[in-house]
């Protein structure tokens, strides 16, 4: 081909070489095959060197990213080494994760410190939603219910009543609510009603948290506070609690009134002691109050200081109150007034001391102010005398016109007798018609120039009784001290001997002792030796009379009692034999006998398929009898007869005598099984105090209150009191001489356990009233049993 115009040739020529121009093509398309596979090559190159440095690394962050989500932990080693901008992401990355596990952990930690907290919550708690539903549920105590949870996605009705129910939701319906609000309800069950606390609070996301507590418990204790209260408010004891800073917490009204205290007044400045009377402060600051808080409680008398300035005696307890944990909370103290037993307790001292119908010294106290003056004689060489006065006739007066015309009778005399003694001396009756006189700083003339006196003021007294003018005379007996004896005992009965002299020797006169002729007063009674000649010849005998239960109106038991005859087969007196007896020491003898035959009794009774209980009754001298108590031992335990079959009755006078001696004596009968009564109670009642020590059973109450009961007022009261002090002890009472169907009555209505009386069994042998049926309740009229008295 032609080259265009122009142009060289030689160009022309190249081209148009057809072996030069396939070569040419040739080595280009092969350097092109090779620049191709270069190219390929270094791209392959390029795109493995891509893969390793940015391909790996973000498969790998994207595999760890995966791991996170999983839980996994997050390796940010992986791009530890790399500076590029990847490696700059990766480590950012890292930082965010870990910042994202330590919330987590920290959330976690939160979480369960928040369930910790709710589950030791005792409560129930619901959240429930704007909608009413409940979302979900905290049980009470931690504990899985499933009547619980099994509530979640249901309204709030089914858990609560639909009044509740509705002043929650009107809670949440009100955005302006704030803090929490207490609703109250109950549930009745078949045994009683439970009662609920629901506190509603509302949530900022308009949600409400209900927390439903049990507080049944809380109510019952508040109503059961309520009723205690109530209880002490209307008891009339001074009921009060304090502080352990001693600041009063609670006066009942009762208290109150006692204070002098109106109903508004401010009672937080005052303390036990100031309750107390000036006297009685001492002991409730250094002895009550210390014990209690030592030992729990203290118990005593003391005294409640009025507003007006009296103190009220009463009868106190103050006791410590401790919590679950032992630790003490507060004192509460209960005061009594006892005002009232004390003027009972006084007048009870007074009519023991004195005889109730006269109001002379009894014979307890009279006895009591001769031991004295005796005592008072000895160390100043004084001189005096007793006289014993036996009013002559008088029991046919008593018989023919009547208790009421006797008791005029004795009352008008004993004003006589009063209106002719010294202010110095003595005088008391001694029981029935029997009266005594001590006359102190008196020699033999004054004594019987004063004794003449008395029987002729006694002669010349007139009484109009029943419109019958009354006149008696007198028997009077005198002892001198020191000059016929030392001691009371003696110069009581030596003056006794002389007045039955006056008795022998016709009566209306007075005679004063003589030694060598006392034994001559009684024919039969001439010193020991008749009471030993009826011992050795057994001429001694036991009766026994019956001792009924007033409510079961059966026999209780039987009293053994004591009977002499003498050597022609007369019966003899028992105040005649029992005072000789003791005059010449021979009571402890006698009681020996005694309790010996009377167990045999029991044995041979035992034998015959029968069981009785049996009381003796010992002398004064047997709580200091060393034989005795090993008698009894022994012979219990020879003859199988259980010891609680067998009584012993032991006079009060011997008992608050000696009273360390009766404890002792008491004290080893009960350990041997007997069962112990203290008789002719109500003679020393100014011993009550030592009553108490002793742990007898029984009390027999002195037949002097009991023989009048239906006439006496006096005795009536009487008797009531020492039914209420025996209940108080915790023992039981025996009233003897129940003569009527009247007493019997009187007694049951005082609460009086037992009697015996003639009314109720006349004493018989003992064997006879053992066999006797008793099974049927006495009635009709019986004779009148005397009274016996004598200085026991």
């Amino acid at each position: 081909m032609e080259a265009p115009a122009g142009e060289p040739n030689a160009e022309i020529v190249f081209f148009s070489n057809p072996s030069l121009t396939q070569t040419s093509i040739r080595a280009f398309w092969g350097l092109a095959a090779y620049f191709f596979v270069v190219l390929v090559v270094g791209l392959g190159l390029l795109a493995f060197a891509a893969d390793r440095t940015l391909v790996v690394p973000l498969v790998a962050l994207r595999e760890a990213i995966r791991g996170l989500r999983r839980g996994e932990p997050f390796h940010g080693d992986l791009f530890a080494d790399r500076t590029d901008e990847l490696g700059q992401v990766a480590r950012e990355f890292v930082t965010l994760a870990t910042d994202l596990h330590n919330s987590e952990l920290s959330l976690s930690k939160s979480e369960d410190q928040r369930l910790t907290l709710l589950n030791g919550i005792p409560d129930t708690i619901f959240l429930v939603g704007r909608d009413g539903a409940i979302v979900e549920v905290k049980p009470s105590e931690g504990k899985v219910d499933s009547g619980l949870t099994s509530v979640v996605g249901k309204p709030l009705t089914e858990v609560l009543p639909a009044s509740v129910a509705r002043k929650v939701m009107k809670i949440l319906r009100e955005p302006e609510s704030c803090g929490a609000t207490a609703l109250e309800f109950t549930r009745s069950r078949d045994d009683g009603v439970d009662h609920y606390e629901a506190r509603v609070v509302r949530s900022d996301l308009g949600e409400a948290v209900v927390i439903l507590r049990d507080i049944t418990e809380r109510r019952n204790a508040e109503a059961a506070r309520e009723r205690l209260t109530s209880i002490l408010d209307a008891t009339p004891d001074f009921v009060a609690t304090a502080g352990l800073d001693g600041r009063s917490r609670y006066i009942n009204p009762a208290g109150r009134k006692m204070l002098g205290l109106e109903p508004g007044d401010d009672i937080s400045g005052l303390t036990f002691r100031d309750f107390a009377g000036v006297n009685n402060r001492a002991l409730i600051e250094t002895e009550a109050i210390p014990q209690a808080l030592r030992e729990g409680g203290w118990a005593g008398e003391s005294t409640i200081a009025t507003r007006d300035g009296d103190d009220v005696p009463v009868s106190q307890v103050l006791l410590a109150h401790k919590s679950p944990s032992g630790a003490i909370e507060f004192l509460s103290t209960v005061a009594r007034d006892i005002g009232e037993r004390k003027r009972l307790e006084r007048k009870l001292i007074h009519l023991a001391d004195h005889d109730p119908l006269t109001d002379l010294l009894g014979r307890r106290r009279f006895r009591a102010e001769l031991e004295r003056e005796l005592s008072r004689a000895a160390r100043h060489q004084g001189t005096g005398a007793v006289l014993f006065i036996d009013l002559d006739g008088f029991k046919p007066v008593n018989d023919t016109l009547g208790h009421r015309a006797g008791d005029e009778l004795l009352v008008s005399l004993a004003a006589v007798l009063r209106r002719k003694v010294r202010d110095t001396d003595v005088i008391s009756r001694l029981g029935g018609d029997e009266f005594a006189i001590l006359l102190s700083h008196a020699n033999r003339d004054a004594a019987l120039v004063a004794a003449n006196s008395m029987l002729e003021a006694i002669r010349q007294h007139t009484i109009v009784l029943d419109g019958k003018p009354v006149r008696l005379t007198a028997s009077l007996g005198v002892a001198l001290f020191p000059e016929h004896a030392r001691n009371a005992e003696d110069l009581l009965s030596y003056a006794d001997i002389a007045m039955y002299q006056s008795k022998r020797n016709g009566r209306n006169q007075v005679t004063l002792f003589e030694p060598r002729g006392s034994l001559e007063v009684d024919p039969r009674m001439n010193g020991d030796s008749q009471i030993r000649a009826a011992l050795e010849q057994c001429r001694f005998v036991l009766f026994a009379q019956p001792i009924w239960d007033l409510v079961a109106k059966q026999v209780k038991m039987f009293e053994v009692l004591l009977r002499m005859y003498d050597d022609e087969g007369q019966f003899i007196p028992p105040a005649t034999f029992l005072v000789t007896a003791e005059r010449f020491g021979l009571s402890q003898s006698l009681d020996r006998w005694v309790v010996r035959q009377t167990i045999r009794t029991l044995a041979g009774q035992r034998k015959k398929g029968e069981t009785h209980c049996l009381s003796v009754n010992l002398s004064a001298k047997a709580i200091t009898d060393s034989e005795l108590l090993p008698l009894i031992r022994t012979t219990l335990a020879d003859t199988g007869v259980p010891p609680g079959s067998l009584f012993f009755e032991v006079t009060e006078t011997a008992a608050v005598t000696d009273t360390s001696q009766a404890q002792s004596f008491v004290a080893e009968l009960q350990e041997i099984g007997c069962r112990i009564a203290l008789d002719d109670f109500g003679v020393g009642f100014s011993s009550i105090y030592h009553l108490k020590q002793l742990p007898v059973k029984y009390l027999k109450i002195d037949g002097s209150f009991i023989h009048d009961l239906r006439r006496s007022t006096v005795d009536q009261h009487l008797v009531k009191a020492i039914v209420e002090l025996a209940r108080a002890l915790g023992k039981k009472t025996v009233a003897k001489y129940v003569g009527d169907e009247e007493t019997v009555r009187l007694l049951q209505q005082f609460g009086v356990d037992y009697g015996q009386g003639f009314f109720l069994g006349k004493p018989e042998k003992l064997t006879e009233s053992l066999s006797r049926d008793w099974s049927s309740w006495p009635v009709g009229a019986v004779e009148e049993e005397v009274l016996v008295t004598r200085d026991d």
